[in-house]
């Protein structure tokens, strides 16, 4: 079964640790592979770097760093909310608020048109 490792330092601890038992036959290598081994190893210590790096990237957030909230990953919309087989807007039997016409108002305001016509007109011209 493959060893788990916690953290980063677990990983780099490991790759250090094989490369010195690795380190103690490369003698009997040829040179070639020697080279090969060496550079896996290398390999090995930079993409754990990187990744390093790519996780605290990724968990930042506007709430622990400097980062403005629009940098923020999308939130998901919430799952649990179902359906409620209501139809949107107002619903059957609600009764709506508002003004009724009457049949004489106490006060009437005229909303006229201000500046003139494509034509040239003023508007409080016009018939």
């Amino acid at each position: 079964m493959p060893e788990v490792f916690k953290t980063y330092n677990d990983v780099r601890n490991k790759i250090s640790s094989n490369r010195e038992i690795v380190n103690t036959e490369m003698h009997l290598l040829s040179p070639p592979v020697q080279e090969a081994i060496i550079s896996t190893f290398d390999i090995c210590n930079f993409l754990v770097d990187k990744l390093e790096e790519l996780d605290n990237k990724i968990s930042k957030n506007s709430s622990n760093s400097s980062n403005p909230p629009s940098t923020d990953p999308k939130k998901k919309g919430n799952k649990n909310k179902g359906k409620t087989g209501k139809n949107t807007g107002g619903q059957p039997g609600h009764k709506g608020h508002n003004l009724k016409m009457v049949a004489n108002p106490s006060v009437v305001i005229t909303h006229a048109p201000k500046g003139k016509c494509d034509c040239g007109k003023i508007f409080l011209a016009l018939p």
